[in-house]
This record gives C-alpha cells, structure tokens and sequence, in this order.
C-alpha cells in the first residue's frame, strides 16, 4: 500500500516540460528522490502501515474511540495549530520588508510554512465535520478517497520546493530518480512478467494501459540490474543534485514551529 501511495503522490506533483526540451544543446536539469521527500513530509509520521489511513485526518479509522472523545481530542490539536499560525504572523507577518532577494526567500519561506499549517488545520476540521455528521456510524475504515486531501497536502508542498528550487537554478526540468529504486511486486500476478512486454513496443504494436505498466517494469529492472551504479544517479554530464537543497527546503517550508531564524541564512538559489 505503501508503494501505491508513494506512486500516487508521485503523479500528481511530476515537474515536467515539452519533449523538445531534452533535446536542447545546453539543456540543464536537476534531480531528486521524491520518495526521500515524501517521507520527510511531517504529514507521513502521521501514516499508519496498520490501519493504512492518516491519523488525526478524515481518513482514520476510530474502532476503538467515541465520536465525541475523537472531537474533543482534535479539537486540542487543531488549537496548537492555531497558535502555531498566530505566533508566525506575529513574529514575521509584518516584519519581513525590503526587496532583496534574501527578503523574498525569507517571506516565500514564510507564506509557505504558513499555508502547511492551514493545511493541517483544514484536514483536522474536515475530520471533526464527519465525526460530528456520522457519530456512531463513522467509526469503520473510511473510504480511500478521504486519503486525497492528506497525499494532495504532501504533493503541494514538494512540488512548492521543487517549482523553486526549478525557477532558482534556472533548471529546464527535474527528474525523480526514485523511479529506478527496486518496485514492489507482491501485488502483481507472476505470470504478467512471463510474455515479452518489450517486443509489442518495439514493433509499434498497440498496447493496453496494463501491458505499458509492465513493460515498463521490465525496462526500470533491466536498467537497475545492469546498470547498478546508475539507479540513483542515472544522468553522465548536464545534471544537477538537488537532494540536499530540495530536502532543506521542503523542511524549511513544513516544520512545525513559528520561528524561521534556522533558515534566515540558509535559504539556497
């Protein structure tokens, strides 16, 4: 499960551009490992492998908790957030001025961070708003899609660092190299793997959806399994690492505290 929601998160925030691009004499581009930051998202210490779901959010399950002692608790979390907000408007809503290009870091940084915490104060109150409207009845797994606004959050604030990170360095595009880490295949069937996907493609036959699923899979375990040294960093000449920078930045944007002096000095092109 875990897999399938990094693939998802994956999909929604890919940094992309027209094909021409890769084709252009001086192209220079950049590469992560989106599944890195996707687990250094605050929001993931909130997944549960057991219950599969995102706790404190619309998508948990609550077998074990009255409807009301869930709202009370949330309620809780939901005002240390609050504060949160207040205290960063008041330590740097109306005091982040001039137009340097440390200032406007430093406000980006700050309007970010400020939209991850309303973020997290919105995925709270839409899980009280069910508690209250379901009571007794909404206590089983909730429907997948209550999951979409949590991976929607995590997808935002990446693709965030990233756009900035891409209009910073002058980047034409940005690669995820967590494309070429080994894949999960409990789920599918042993005999997907027996035909030879990769010949369909090459004689220019039609394929269905699920047969470029994994014929895809062939060619990212082909390449890992010949080219080992390649798999994290699969670029010769033309790219940059982003690993540091976009990490930094993603934490920089999501911590959970008001104060932004830790970045002050430290916010990279």
């Amino acid at each position: 499960m875990k897999n399938k929601l990094f693939f998802i998160i994956f999909h929604l925030f890919v940094i992309t551009n027209t094909a021409s691009l890769l084709f252009a004499a001086e192209t220079v581009f950049g590469y992560v490992n989106c599944e890195n930051l996707i687990r250094l998202h605050p929001l993931m210490k909130q997944y549960d492998p057991a219950t599969k779901r995102f706790i404190n959010t619309a998508s948990e399950p609550r077998p074990s908790e009255e409807p009301a002692a869930f709202i009370k608790r949330l309620s809780e979390e939901q005002k240390k957030i609050a504060t949160l907000i207040n205290q960063l408007d008041a330590e740097y809503g109306q005091k982040i001025s001039g137009k340097s290009l440390a200032a406007q870091k430093l406000w980006w940084v700050f309007w970010k961070r400020r939209e991850s915490f309303k973020v997290q104060y919105d995925l709270i109150s839409e899980a009280i708003n069910q508690a209250k409207l379901h009571g007794d009845f909404f206590l089983n797994t909730p429907s997948p899609w209550t999951m979409f606004p949590v991976v929607k959050a995590i997808s935002s604030s990446i693709n965030d660092a990233l756009e900035h990170l891409k209009k910073g360095k002058k980047l034409e595009i940005i690669f995820d190299t967590s494309v070429f880490l080994p894949f999960s295949t409990k789920f599918i069937k042993s005999d997907e793997f027996v035909a030879n996907r990769h010949q369909a493609l090459w004689q220019g036959r039609a394929v269905s959806k699920d047969e470029l699923f994994y014929a895809a899979l062939g060619i990212k375990d082909s390449i890992i399994k010949n080219f080992p040294a390649l798999s994290h960093k699969p670029f010769l000449a033309g790219a940059v690492d982003l690993t540091k920078d976009s990490e930094e930045l993603l934490q920089a944007i999501t911590l959970r505290t008001p104060y932004l002096e830790e970045i002050k000095e430290d916010i990279k092109e």
